[in-house]
């Protein structure tokens, strides 16, 4: 792949959405493949490092998905999409919350080569915690964040981010 960071962003929305993720084999390797019958590098000639950053990426997602009941059972809301294609006003940013029971988690993906935040003119991200809750992100790591009365927020991205947000 061309860029890492778009294929990083694409297995948080995999592991972190409605369903049974499944990976090919190779992809935490970072195998590209190439023309038929060579598809796939052989696996077994490739000394399998686990200290590579898209098998470190993959493993810290599936410990997440182990650790978060609603990322393995929850309901889905999205919370905030845009269909805007050129850059701006929250183009390009996908955000959904998986919930079940009391359990809520947060996901925010770029999707863009390019920083992108979870707002548009007069507007932001309506999120369904409380408000006064403060969210940690668990996947990247960062400052904690408080969930304002008006339970909007915005949030800035870099390109092709991801983050993973739990109630404290």
């Amino acid at each position: 792949m061309d860029d890492a960071r778009a294929l990083k962003a694409a297995l948080a929305y995999l592991l972190t959405m409605d369903g049974v993720p499944t990976l090919y084999y190779g992809t935490e390797q970072g195998f590209a493949g190439a023309v038929d019958p060579d598809n796939r590098e052989a696996l077994w000639t490739s000394a399998y490092a686990t200290d590579g950053d898209l098998f470190v990426w993959l493993r810290r997602l599936v410990e997440l998905r182990k650790q978060q009941r609603a990322l393995r059972r929850g309901d889905l809301r999205f919370v905030w999409t845009s269909d805007r294609r050129e850059a701006g006003n929250g183009a390009g940013v996908v955000a959904f919350e998986r919930f079940v029971g009391d359990d809520r988690v947060l996901i925010v993906i770029n999707t863009r080569a390019e920083p992108a935040a979870t707002e548009a003119p007069g507007t932001a991200m309506q999120v369904g915690f409380d408000p006064g809750t403060e969210l940690v992100e668990v996947l990247v790591g960062g400052d904690p964040l408080v969930v304002p009365a008006s339970a909007r927020l915005s949030l800035e991205l870099e390109a092709f981010g991801a983050r993973v947000y739990v109630a404290r």
